[in-house]
């Protein structure tokens, strides 16, 4: 689990409680993601390695273009791109 996963879910229900009427649905959709993300809330992929046949089973990712476990590649991709 991530640090920031970590703060969420120790820190998502009271804030929740506190501004989630007023909180825009993409703000809870998106915290929402990162709490699950490589949870095995968001879903399981099983692999099988082509040498030994051994099942290998990966906790998905969210996907969600806020989450910086899902986005850290892509976000030093786009920064080396802007170096060139």
């Amino acid at each position: 689990m991530s640090r920031i996963q970590q703060i969420f879910q120790d820190h998502a229900p009271a804030y929740l409680e506190r501004f989630g009427r007023r909180m825009p649905s993409a703000h809870r959709k998106a915290l929402k993601a990162i709490i699950q993300c490589r949870s095995g809330g968001c879903g399981r992929h099983v692999f099988v390695c082509p040498d030994c046949a051994e099942k290998h089973v990966a906790k998905s990712t969210c996907g969600n273009r806020h989450c910086p476990v899902c986005q850290h590649g892509k976000a030093v991709e786009w920064v080396y791109r802007r170096q060139l």
